[in-house]
């Protein structure tokens, strides 16, 4: 543009030059007629000046291709000094930002260096069994019934059961459940005369009763019905002949009904049966085992619920037992309720009971005798239950 400038300013110069000698002449030829002053044909400095800027905005034809061409290199030329420029900048960023980088690392490693026990890992915080039990649907019952006077015996029985479904289609569960119950039988004696004597009385406190049983299930939905499941259960009942059974079970169940008031399922599989009977040996041996189970919502937010399990010997069919359970429960509050129900245990081949055998006279013999045992058991509970 500068160039442009220079050309257009020289060109009026030369106009300028051009006409000035035409004055002259035109001055001297009419000095020499009219008398006419000659420098009223000249330019004044002035005057050239603003010739000059007149023409300045004039683009001629000749002018055009080299005016657009010098543009074009001047553009060029901008257009790279401002990537220069850019690039100058960034280039003054990134040392700027590893400069940064490197004062930081050599602050951190005198740090290091000055302070080792501050870098060292925490110990990692141990769980508690709270944190364990947070994700379980968790279910308590407690019983505990005292008796006085010509009688004395108490029961003490406590229950748990936790649920957890991490989704729609796993369920697991843990039951455990524990009956204690004992009673002291008085023997009341007279020592002297008819006249003039003295009571005295013994007591003998004996275990009545003794119940545990712990389980464990896994249950799978397979599609909306159809389930698989993985059994554990053990238990003892040592006034039933049963020292100690431990059970394995797989299988598969149907569910018949599942809502907000009523919940019904019914599942079948193998088992396999570790168990030790009082005057046995130990025993092993596959089973077949079947559930069913019913839960229903009654009227003001009771509930009934009853449960039925059937386990059989396929060594000896007729080694059969089951498990039938009926509880009611009413609530009291949000979080607490009144459970009522009650537990029959049949055996259909329970273990002997071994007895002392005496002679006519009640003198003991020394022998002992192997009786059959009760084929039924019957539990009866009131239990307070607590919903967390």
């Amino acid at each position: 543009m500068i160039n442009r400038k220079f050309e257009q300013g020289l060109l009026v110069l030369v106009i300028s030059g051009i006409l000035s000698l035409l004055t002259v002449q035109s001055a001297a030829g009419l000095s020499d007629h009219k008398g006419s002053d000659v420098s009223s044909y000249e330019l004044t400095a002035s005057e050239f000046y603003f010739a000059q800027e007149d023409f300045s905005g004039v683009i001629f034809p000749s002018d055009q291709d080299a005016g657009s061409r010098q543009t074009a290199d001047w553009n060029q030329e901008k257009s790279q000094s401002q990537q220069e420029v850019k690039k100058e900048q960034s280039g003054e960023k990134e040392e700027q930002e590893i400069q940064k980088e490197s004062e930081e690392q050599a602050k951190q490693e005198l740090s290091e260096q000055q302070a080792p026990e501050d870098k060292q890992p925490l110990p990692e915080e141990k769980k508690k069994i709270t944190d364990w039990l947070d994700p379980w649907k968790k279910t308590l019952e407690l019983s505990y019934v005292v008796t006085g006077g010509n009688t004395l015996s108490s029961s003490f029985s406590f229950g748990a059961n936790l649920t957890r479904s991490p989704n729609n289609n796993d369920t697991y569960m843990l039951k455990t459940f524990l009956l204690r119950s004992h009673s002291t039988t008085v023997t009341r004696t007279a020592v002297g005369t008819p006249e003039n004597y003295s009571v005295e009385e013994e007591k003998n406190r004996r275990l009545s009763a003794e119940n545990y049983i712990l389980s464990g299930q896994y249950d799978h939905r397979v599609t909306g019905r159809l389930t698989t499941n993985l059994a554990f259960v053990w238990d003892r009942n040592k006034f039933s002949g049963v020292l100690s059974r431990a059970l394995w079970s797989a299988g598969a169940g149907l569910v018949m009904a599942d809502n907000q008031k009523t919940r019904m399922r019914s599942q079948a599989g193998v088992s396999f049966t570790i168990r030790k009977y009082s005057q046995q040996p130990v025993s092993a041996f596959l089973g077949f085992r079947y559930s069913f189970s019913w839960e229903q919502k009654l009227f003001d937010n009771a509930s009934f619920a009853t449960a039925f399990i059937f386990d059989d010997n396929l060594a000896k069919i007729s080694d059969w037992r089951y498990e039938w359970n009926f509880n009611v429960a009413a609530p009291i509050s949000k979080k607490l309720s009144l459970k009522t129900g009650v537990r029959i245990l049949r055996n259909n081949r329970p273990p002997d009971l071994s007895v002392p055998l005496f002679d006519l006279n009640g003198v003991d013999t020394g022998i002992k005798v192997f009786i059959p045992r009760g084929k039924v058991d019957t539990f009866f509970t009131t239990s307070f239950v607590l919903n967390l």
